[in-house]
Formats: C-alpha cells, sequence, structure tokens
C-alpha cells in the first residue's frame, strides 16, 4: 500500500480505523526465503537468529531482497520537565537536533558506518508538552497532527527502517505509558534515565505514579492514553509505525522509549 495516496486523518477515531485495517506478513514470501535457505551450501540452522530475520523481513517485504535502510529520529520536549525528572534542562533536546543535524551525534557514526540515510524530525521544539502529571499533554488536533508527521515521514520505498528519538524527559512518558498498561508499580517502570538517582529518582517514581493516578479511567483508547501522557515526538514514532506497517516496511524498534510507543 502506498501511504501517500492515504488521506489525512482528521481526527483520533480516523486513527484508530486505520490501525485496524493493518496488513499482514506474506507467507509466500515466507515460504520463498525459507526455500531458498534450503538451496544455501550450509548446514540447516547455521547462521542462528539471521536465518529467522531474513524470513522474517521477506515475509513483509514480499521479496527476498534488503537493500536500504533509513534511520528516523523524532525530537521533542516535554513540560514533565518542570518537575526535575531529568539530570539535563529540557533546552538540550533542541542542542541535539543540532549536533543530529551538524553530523556530530553518535547516531550520525552509527548510519555512515551501517550505509543507512538519517532523517531527523523535530516536532514544535519551540514548544512543549503539557505536564501530564496535572493535564493532557496535548489536545487532539495537535496529536492528530504529530501522528500526520510521523506518517508522511516514512516511504514505502524503503526496504527497513529504524526508529529512535530525542527528548529530555521522555523515559518518564514512556514509564507512565508502561505503567498505565501493564499495570505493576510505578517503580517497576522507571530507571535512571539520564543518570538521576537519589532523592531525584524517587521524585520521578512520583512523577509517574502522579500522572498514572490522575488519567485513570480517563483514556478510551491506546492512542487516547498516548495523547494524554506522551510527546509529540513519540506520537509521531506511532504514526511512523502504523505507516510502516501499511506500506510493509520492517522496522526496528530501539529501547524503551520506541518500544513504550509500540505497544
Amino acid at each position: 500500500m502506498d501511504t501517500k495516496k492515504i488521506h489525512k486523518k482528521n481526527n483520533m477515531n480516523d486513527w484508530l480505523a486505520l490501525a485496524s485495517e493493518m496488513p499482514s506478513a506474506c507467507d509466500e514470501a515466507r515460504t520463498k526465503a525459507m526455500h531458498r535457505q534450503n538451496q544455501l551450501t550450509k548446514p540447516s540452522g547455521s547462521l542462528g537468529d539471521l536465518e529467522d530475520w531474513t524470513v522474517f523481513l521477506a515475509g513483509w517485504q514480499r521479496r527476498v531482497c534488503c537493500d536500504s535502510c533509513t534511520i528516523h529520529v523524532y525530537a521533542g520536549r516535554h513540560g514533565v520537565n518542570c518537575h526535575g525528572v531529568s539530570a539535563y534542562s529540557d533546552t538540550v533536546t533542541q542542542q541535539m537536533v543540532v549536533n543530529f543535524d551538524n553530523g556530530g551525534a553518535a547516531i550520525n557514526q552509527l548510519a555512515l558506518w551501517a550505509g543507512a540515510a538519517l532523517r531527523v524530525h523535530g516536532l514544535w521544539l519551540d514548544e512543549a508538552t503539557a505536564d501530564f502529571t496535572t493535564r493532557d499533554a496535548m489536545t487532539q488536533p495537535r496529536f492528530c497532527e504529530a501522528m500526520q508527521k510521523g506518517f508522511d515521514s516514512i516511504s514505502p520505498d524503503d526496504d527497513v527502517i529504524a526508529l529512535g528519538e530525542m527528548g529530555i524527559g521522555n523515559t518518564t512518558a514512556a514509564a507512565a505509558l508502561c505503567h498505565a498498561i501493564y499495570g505493576g508499580d510505578a517503580s517497576d517502570w522507571v530507571g535512571r534515565g539520564t543518570g538521576v538517582r537519589g532523592d531525584a529518582l524517587l521524585n520521578k517514581i512520583e512523577m509517574v505514579a502522579r500522572s498514572v493516578k490522575y488519567h485513570e479511567g480517563q483514556w478510551n483508547s491506546p492512542f487516547d492514553l498516548l495523547r494524554r501522557m506522551g510527546g509529540y515526538e513519540m506520537v509521531a514514532m506511532a504514526g511512523a509505525i502504523i505507516a510502516a506497517r501499511m506500506a510493509r516496511v520492517p522496522d526496528s524498534l530501539d529501547g524503551l522509549i520506541c518500544c513504550a510507543v509500540a505497544a
């Protein structure tokens, strides 16, 4: 499916409807990939997980090849930083985007080493989301706009994509999403992030617990939960994941934030 032919989604129900129509992998391509492996001069299973990965890729790409990769990094600011949940200032988000653009970050070198294209997407870097411990992180129109930006960033011509993010405070948002979705205690989901410890770590745990309690019983869909406690860059990643699925482009999810968004 060509994602560029999909009309703009104007509300959350449109995005929910699209997410319910996502395609499955192609069994015929998977079978061809397994048959191809059986023709190679090697013991069966000798390449370990690589063999399973190639079958997985073939099933989604509907062909047995992988020539191009694009790394997408989404960046956004978080209002929850007003509570000191990170060891770094909120301004570091914008500074890191400049570093990405100038080729000075680790991801620039990894992309160069892997022969992958790198695309950096800044989402309203002149403003932060609202503090989600006491209100919704964003409005529905802004949520839909961020989803659309992420959706439109994906090209169906890519063989595979990798998704990443930059957003000081987004480990707090990701922990809150996981706590709301999977339950348990807030401390089960909170890590040191950028290096907070001691009282600062306890404060971060408290902010996650407070936010989930505040929104409890109010969200009516996973997208609504993401709107209430996510960041602009996280919503854009959700749009990108949906676009990749619709276009049958496999994507690699790096770290807690990307996996929380996928969940």
